[in-house]
């Protein structure tokens, strides 16, 4: 929804950012915009009043609206304000595992009023096709306004958030895997890395905002009160600026600057004095998990330092796939006529359960290691029987 006299301005810094990253971007305003916009601006002008004790007015008229002319033009429906800034990309990641044939709304959520609490004001919402259609079809035609609130009402999130839930269109969940919110309320982007939720009732919130680093999701979906300029400033810094990035390949950057390999690994190694180094494959812990292994390793290493006459065996297991090593790119059948050459040599054959074998090993807390076992197959190893395991050969000690 676009303020009239910001239909040169902020409507127009919209349509030039995140708004062309919409499958359909309509602008709705209580006035239609002049010709000459309206060429570039897909703009609706609805009978609405420009006063915030109507926003749920308006809100009704502009859900009808859309339902009557645009239902079938879309699964997920969004509504936001012309002060918001949306990240396409992290909403349409949080939409893809839900049926827009569901009943379901996402957004900021207040935790008063309703049990599923209603919308932060301003904070933008998405309509599911099925919500919006239980939202026009039952609660709007609804006149007795037991299901929907027929007059004017309060604050249009208030409003929205009792409606919804009279439709049993459920909330859905708005936050990511540490329990930060994606759609961020007034004035976020000014005071990140403070309490976003300073005087808009954070203490309601259903996500709770911290101070520092953890104010804010690194999926987050919107954010609110967000000026032109800082609108211009959140593209440049999301789709245009790139940190010069060190994990590249010499292939790459010759192909770049149309020279050799060769070339390329000189300037590299000699002008540059830069040495390659290999990527290093890691697990992906959260700091809480190393925070707890690291204090589990100490204790060990306390209580083993303690009781010297004990001894712990650590052992484990690997399973390989008895596979033929194969490289697509390097290996090669040199013949004159491909077509005869035996298709058990020019063809490398693979199975969904290829045959395996599993390799057992241990190691004592005193340094000593057993030899390398290698296990059956069809056998279970259990710690209080004997697997009748076949030794390997020393090779693999």
């Amino acid at each position: 929804m676009i303020q009239p006299q910001n239909h040169k301005t902020m409507a127009m810094d919209i349509k030039a950012t995140w708004g062309r990253r919409c499958n359909k971007l309509i602008f709705i305003s209580s006035e239609n915009v002049s010709v000459a916009l309206n060429s570039f601006l897909p703009s609706i002008g609805l009978p609405v009043l420009e006063d915030w004790n109507n926003t749920w007015t308006n809100t009704k008229k502009v859900f009808k609206h859309v339902y009557e002319n645009h239902i079938d033009e879309a699964e997920w429906f969004l509504k936001a304000d012309d002060d918001s800034y949306i990240i396409l990309e992290n909403l349409r990641y949080l939409l893809q595992s839900h049926n827009h044939s569901n009943p379901l709304y996402f957004g900021h959520t207040i935790e008063t009023h309703v049990n599923q609490g209603f919308l932060s004001r301003g904070s933008s919402y998405v309509l599911s096709r099925e919500a919006l259609r239980r939202l026009v079809t039952k609660g709007l035609t609804d006149q007795t306004g037991h299901i929907c609130r027929t007059d004017k009402g309060e604050a249009e999130n208030a409003e929205m958030g009792k409606c919804l839930e009279n439709l049993n269109v459920v909330r859905g969940n708005s936050s990511d895997l540490l329990g930060r919110p994606l759609f961020l309320p007034k004035g976020t982007v000014i005071t990140i890395g403070k309490n976003p939720d300073t005087n808009h009732s954070g203490q309601y919130h259903f996500y709770p905002s911290v101070d520092g680093k953890g104010c804010c999701s690194d999926k987050a979906i919107l954010f609110h009160c967000v000026s032109s300029a800082q609108m211009h400033m959140m593209e440049y810094f999301l789709y245009h600026l790139r940190p010069r990035n060190p994990a590249r390949s010499i292939s790459t950057m010759a192909k770049e600057y149309s020279v050799s390999r060769r070339t390329m690994g000189r300037v590299v190694k000699e002008d540059l004095g830069l040495h390659p180094h290999r990527l290093r494959r890691r697990q992906l812990l959260l700091t809480a998990t190393r925070s707890k292994r690291l204090t589990r390793s100490k204790l060990l290493k306390d209580w083993l330092a303690a009781n010297p006459d004990v001894i712990v065996i650590y052992s484990d297991e690997k399973l390989f796939d008895v596979m033929r090593k194969f490289n697509s790119q390097n290996d090669r059948v040199l013949s004159w006529d491909i077509s005869k050459v035996n298709p058990r040599v020019k063809t490398m054959y693979r199975t969904q359960k290829p045959s395996s074998i599993m390799i057992w090993c241990a190691v004592a807390s005193n340094g000593k290691k057993s030899p390398v076992f290698r296990i059956p197959n069809g056998i279970q190893l259990n710690v209080e029987d004997n697997c009748g395991c076949e030794q390997t050969p020393k090779i693999f000690e």
